[in-house]
């Protein structure tokens, strides 16, 4: 989403990105763990008062399209 408003513009190209997620050296699983859990930890923790309980609610539904073309 950054790509696309030109907020907060990385420094390496969109097919750095493709590439690095087709690799199927990696463990997935275990990236996006880790990543969720740094997150958490530095993200979402520190906005949060003691007597709050921490929730990270992860929504992987596909977002339907109605003017895609359909199979």
């Amino acid at each position: 989403m950054n790509m696309l408003t030109g907020r907060n513009t990385p420094s390496f190209a969109k097919d750095t990105v493709y590439r690095f997620m087709k690799m199927i050296q990696i463990n997935w699983i275990r990236f996006t763990t880790l990543l969720s859990a740094r997150i958490i930890k530095e993200a979402i923790v520190p906005l949060n008062s003691e007597n709050r309980v921490n929730v990270l609610i992860i929504d992987d539904s596909l977002l339907e399209r109605n003017r895609s073309k359909k199979s």
